[in-house]
């Protein structure tokens, strides 16, 4: 068996035992849950706005705590903590956030904590909690992967090319690019890291 196989095999075995930390351990999956960012911010277009309240800050810090949590794990358990940061339509159109804020008026996403207008939110700050992620991850050295700004290389209109029209996740077209761009950005983190 080849050194890259038992090493991919090491990461996959170091993915499983986190995976099955978080099943068995009860504490440690409500940690996961209840303090997972967009769970913990009651109104989702509030992770937008320019200027951020006490509470989603504190959802910040419990993302970080938990990112901070795995990272040792991965380092025990001699493996590598990568981080990739997905993204969404809205982050790419601001015309599709607003689309989404007005028809989402009476459900979850309507619930506001505090006044604000949605045109507090410009096309600067869409990217807002993808740089809060990864000046995070650049002050904690954990490898970290941008796929907003690796998707925009790659499409004058993502949203259009790689997301489903009814909902906001990648169609197939999509998930193509995104897998070349982890097998890119990952085989370049190997290749650099050995």
């Amino acid at each position: 068996m080849s050194k890259r196989v038992k090493e991919s095999l090491s990461h996959l075995n170091t993915y499983q035992y986190i995976k099955n930390l978080v099943r068995t351990n009860n504490a440690l999956w409500k940690v996961f849950v209840t303090y997972n960012l967009m769970s913990n911010t009651p109104n989702f277009f509030e992770i937008f706005l320019p200027k951020y309240d006490k509470q989603i800050l504190k959802a910040y810090e419990a993302t970080y705590n938990n990112k901070l949590y795995i990272k040792e794990l991965c380092e025990r358990n001699k493996s590598n903590f990568i981080l990739a940061l997905a993204s969404s339509p809205f982050q790419f159109d601001m015309n599709l956030l607003k689309e989404e804020y007005y028809r989402s008026n009476n459900t979850y996403y309507s619930k506001k904590r505090r006044p604000y207008n949605i045109k507090e939110i410009s096309k600067n700050t869409l990217s807002k909690p993808n740089k809060f992620m990864l000046s995070f991850c650049n002050n904690n050295n954990i490898y970290c992967i941008d796929l907003i700004k690796e998707i925009k290389k790659s499409s004058n209109n993502p949203v259009d090319d790689y997301y489903f029209k009814s909902v906001d996740h990648w169609n197939a077209k999509g998930e193509m690019v995104v897998a070349n761009i982890l097998y890119r950005k990952l085989s370049y983190y190997f290749a650099n890291n050995e």
